[in-house]
């Protein structure tokens, strides 16, 4: 399975927001597709990164994922 992601883009508080709520939909859809053992893999733009967020003074809307064990 492949899963194409297009996220918000931008730099402003609400962009950063959208791509967090955006995140976090995500993160709950492939964690039920890793329990069921489904082999999948995420593309796209995420238009942000994994360490600190392009929004500044935030974190990145995607360190649930840098987080993931």
């Amino acid at each position: 399975r492949f899963i194409c992601l297009h996220a918000k883009a931008g730099g402003t508080l609400d962009d950063y927001n959208r791509r967090l709520a955006g995140s976090q939909a995500l993160k709950t859809f492939t964690d039920a597709y890793r329990a069921q053992g489904i082999a999948f893999v995420v593309l796209g733009d995420f238009n942000d990164r994994l360490t600190l967020s392009i929004t500044s003074g935030q974190l990145s809307p995607y360190r649930n994922f840098a987080q993931a064990t």
